[in-house]
């Protein structure tokens, strides 16, 4: 008697067991049953080429707004903050950087903390870009190329994730 793989679903750990992981089954005999199948029960394949990791902000943007000295009491974390944008800690940097409505255009040129369309145009990256104008001249600038900036912009290029 042949059944169709979908009727002997109950069957498959016996399948397994008799046929190892990893093999294709093409007929098996149970009981009196037989069932045809040409499924390769192998897991599927893997690729070997390596992924960047995510990037975060509690664990790779924060960390450089702190060394940057961003969180320092005269700047942004003070019970008013410059730019009305405190930093004091994560979750509220997080907030204030991503989700706060007040996040909107925050300069006279309409530029934004997050820019997710145009994520190199986005505030806390050229806000501290060398020979950026936005008074930001006490703490350490950077360059298009330094590795702070490019792992700000890749977390803001890929979806902003927290954790």
């Amino acid at each position: 008697m042949n059944l169709p793989v979908r009727s002997c679903l109950f069957l498959a750990p016996f399948l397994l067991l008799l046929h190892g992981c990893g093999g294709v089954v093409e007929t098996v005999e149970v009981q009196g049953f037989r069932a045809a199948t040409s499924q390769d029960l192998a897991p599927a394949p893997t690729t070997d080429e390596p992924t960047e990791p995510a990037v975060t902000f509690d664990q790779d943007v924060y960390p450089i707004l702190v060394r940057m000295s961003c969180t320092v009491q005269v700047c942004h974390s003070t019970q008013f903050p410059k730019g009305n944008l405190d930093l004091s800690e994560t979750s509220v940097a997080y907030t204030n950087i991503v989700i706060d409505k007040a996040a909107k255009p925050t300069t006279q040129s309409g530029d934004y903390r997050v820019n997710r369309a145009q994520p190199e145009q986005s505030l806390i990256l050229t806000a501290t870009l060398s020979g950026s104008t936005s008074g930001h001249a006490a703490v350490q600038s950077w360059q298009v190329d330094d590795a702070d900036y490019k792992t700000i912009l890749q977390w803001l290029s890929t979806g902003l994730s927290r954790f």
